[in-house]
Order: structure tokens, then C-alpha cells, then sequence
């Protein structure tokens, strides 16, 4: 037997989309082209911003969740450097 609350497949664990600037005069610079690249694409993923000066990460609000595909992130690596853009898969334990 098996009893469970929920089942989630693989294709549908919630990810976060990480982006890295290198400080927040940067990430200001760049807050209007980045929110342009995210409205492209909506869905339920998180995305993440990380500021490497200062350390500090924002997680955006859900009006600015996006859907992870492989056009969003080959956008946003070629506008920030592939170093600087990360998708993260959360832990099945925490859902």
C-alpha cells in the first residue's frame, strides 16, 4: 500500500530562476530591460534576484513568477552572462 497527500510529476517540481548583477547600481540599470524579458513568459516559477556588492537576494512577487523554458533562459544568459543566470529545483521534502 501506498498512501500519499499528493503526487507531483518530475516535469512539474517548482524551480527558481536565479539572476546575478554584480551590484545594485547595475541591477537598476538593467530593471526595465529584465521586467521586458520576464513578461514573455508567464507561469509559476519563481524567480530570484541576487546582488553580488551588496549580497542580497529579492525574491520577486508572484505577479512576476515566470514559466522556466530554455528560450527564457538563453535570453536572459545572453543579456547577463551565462555565469549570472541559474535555474534551481526545489526539494521534493519541502512541498
Amino acid at each position: 500500500k501506498l498512501i500519499c497527500e499528493r503526487i507531483t510529476p518530475f516535469g512539474e517540481m517548482p524551480r527558481q530562476l536565479w539572476i546575478q548583477f554584480p551590484s545594485k547600481a547595475e541591477y537598476e540599470k538593467e530593471v526595465q530591460g529584465l521586467y521586458d524579458i520576464l513578461k514573455t513568459s508567464d507561469g509559476s516559477d519563481e524567480a530570484v534576484l541576487y546582488l553580488k556588492k551588496e549580497r542580497a537576494m529579492k525574491k520577486l512577487p508572484p505577479s512576476r513568477s515566470v514559466r522556466i523554458e530554455q528560450h527564457l533562459v538563453s535570453d536572459l544568459s545572453a543579456r547577463y552572462g551565462a555565469d549570472n543566470v541559474k535555474v534551481v529545483e526545489k526539494s521534493i521534502e519541502k512541498q
